[in-house]
Formats: structure tokens, sequence, C-alpha cells
């Protein structure tokens, strides 16, 4: 016999991001908690008995190369189908309800999401609901999870935590230089890198011929995670290098004449848009990236008239997820997932109030 499903069900994510806390000093943060905050609506005949609810929160990793496909997480929470709010009771027979939950997470062992040809890293809550006579159905929503560089949830202020890149003063028998990109500089997929550039003649004659700015990706992926020996054994690394183009190759270009006095700039490079952030997920991948800056020098030299050298600094840095550098720029309250726009046809509508769930079970 088949049944016909005439029930509408779906699937409601109070936000479609969880933020973790990145704090690697605190000795008890494997042990904190993070909300998942959602609601169910479910619409079908007022004869149709709701027997099970539950939801359910998966993530999945998966590489190209090495080929690996690994679960990450399955946690389930069961819902009382009994405490239901009633939203709307129709007259042709149809009655829609409201299940509100809260599901509380151990996630701060997980890697962040991660979307990438070579790496996947994916998340998701699915709702799963049976009805009278083995009728199934469910409904699945995408979340994304994130690390950013804030001590204590904090996002503004003394508590960001940050870090500067510098390359110190350095000097040569022809000119000295000094390489800086500034504290407050948040470094995410598809941001801009302020790179500012001092350099300081010693001899007469010196000029600076070109500038260049390398991001190099390190992409270390373990094939098997039974013991440290075999993970050493079966760990593959592959490498990405990325010329950083100029945001403004008209207007941020480096002296061509010969420096006379000391000279100071910042050119503001574009970091691309297909990186992989960085991120040290143990036994399972390793993300990293190191920033090259280098520089073609001429000089005047007595022996061999002008001569050509080429000066570099290389360092490492951490490339943020694209939504922490929004949510650093814009601030939590102007992301682009919370703005309203009326222009839309039909216009978005407000985000419901939401309701506290009833008491729960998680398995």
């Amino acid at each position: 016999m088949l049944l016909v499903d005439n029930s509408v069900l779906s699937l409601h994510l109070v936000e479609d991001a969880l933020y973790l806390d990145l704090d690697a000093e605190d000795e008890d943060s494997s042990s904190k908690t993070t909300v998942l905050r959602g609601f169910v609506d479910i619409t079908n005949p007022k004869k149709k008995r709701v027997h099970s609810l539950l939801i359910c929160f998966e993530g999945y990793l998966s590489t190209k190369q090495p080929s690996v496909r690994k679960r990450l997480i399955q946690r389930h929470l069961v819902l009382n189908p009994s405490s239901a709010s009633t939203m709307d009771n129709n007259d042709n027979g149809y009655i829609s309800r409201r299940y509100p939950f809260e599901m509380s997470l151990f996630l701060n062992d997980l890697p962040d999401t991660i979307q990438s040809k070579n790496i996947k890293v994916i998340y998701q809550v699915t709702a799963k609901v049976a009805y009278a006579y083995t009728t199934r159905t469910s409904r699945n929503c995408p979340i994304r999870l994130a690390r950013f560089p804030f001590k204590n949830n904090m996002l503004s202020g003394d508590n960001v935590s940050r870090s500067s890149i510098d390359s110190r003063r350095h000097h040569a028998h022809f000119f000295d230089y000094h390489i800086t990109v500034e504290k407050d500089t948040v470094l995410s997929v598809g941001s801009l890198l302020p790179l500012t550039l001092w350099i300081a003649p010693r001899i007469p004659g010196v000029r600076l011929l070109s500038l260049c700015v390398f991001l190099v990706e390190r992409r270390s992926v373990c094939c098997d995670h039974h013991s440290e020996q075999q993970e050493e054994q079966k760990k593959e690394v592959k490498c990405s290098a990325h010329v950083l183009s100029r945001a403004d190759p008209l207007q941020q270009v480096v002296p061509g004449h010969v420096l006379k006095e000391p000279w100071r700039g910042t050119i503001e490079y574009c970091l691309p848009n297909d990186l992989i952030p960085s991120i040290d997920a143990p036994g399972l991948f390793m993300i990293q990236h190191t920033l090259k800056v280098s520089m073609a020098i001429i000089f005047p030299e007595i022996t061999s008239g002008k001569t050509q050298r080429s000066i570099s600094f290389e360092t490492d840095v951490v490339i943020r997820d694209r939504q922490i550098g929004l949510l650093d720029k814009l601030g939590a309250f102007n992301l682009p997932e919370y703005e309203y726009n009326a222009l839309l046809s039909p216009p978005r509508t407000p985000p419901p109030v939401y309701e506290h769930p009833p008491s729960y079970s998680i398995s």
C-alpha cells in the first residue's frame, strides 16, 4: 500500500553559523558547549498524528588526494511530539504546529567548515519525522562552523586576539628596509592585505625595481588515524603558490626612480577567494600559510656598474574564514544574513519570536 505524504515539514535555524571560541591557553576549552537553536514547523491533517520527531546534527570530512571520507560527529535530539505550540488551525482540516528546540553540542575539537576542491568539511542539521502507519519524511539545513580570533566571545576592544607581521628593520650595505602589516588587520579568505614597506638608501643610485608578494598554502592530509607512527607515514603534503595582485594597480605603485631619500608606502594586495582557512585538525589534516615578499633592487657597483639583487622576507600567517573577516569588519549585527532588504519581492519577514523548548533528551 502506497501512502501519500500530504504533510508539510520545514526546518528553521535561528543562526546559520555556529562560532567557536579560539583560546589555546584555556585548558577547559574542550568542555565548552555550543547551543544550536531552531524550530520545526509541521502542517498536516488534524487526524494525522506525529509519532516521533528527531533532530540530527552531522559532520563529514572528505578529501580528494588522498581519497578520504570520514564522519566527524553525529548527535541526536529527541523531541516530544506533544510539546508543540499550535500556530494555525484551519477549517480545511489541516493544523500547523511548531516545535522549538535547543541542542547542546561539544564542538571545540571539530574543524571549521571548509568548501574547496581538495578538502571539504560540511555540517548539516536534519529534522526527521515519523507519522502513524510508518510514513516518514525529513528536511535538512546546512550550517557553518567557524572559529573567531576573539577571546571569551567578545567581538571588539582589547579582547580581540591579533598578531602583527613585522620583519623588523633590516640593514644591508646598500639600503635598509622594513616590512609590516598592521596589527588591527584580520587576514581572511578574499580580503585585502595592506602591506607597508619602508626603504632607505645607504648609497647613491639605489632603485627599487619591483615588489612581488606570494602566499604559499600547504595542505597535509592524514590517511590513517590508528597510531602516531602510521599517521606520520600516511601523511601527504600538497602545496600551491599564489601571486597576490594589487587592489589598485594604477594608484598603488612602488617608486621606479632612484631613491634619494627614505620612501614609505602601503600597498593593498588581494587574498584569493579559493584559499582554505588556516587550521590544525590533529589526526585529520593541517592547513598552513606562508607569506613571502620579494624585492628586486638595483644599485651601482664600482667593478660591474649596475648590480641587481633580490631580497626576500617570509613569515607564517594565519588566514581566517571569510565569515570571520566580515564579522570583524562589519560587526555581528551587520552581517549579510541579518540584513533586511525592502526591495525583495516578496519581502523578507522578520525572524520569529524565539520560544524556549520543553525538556528533551540527547542520545
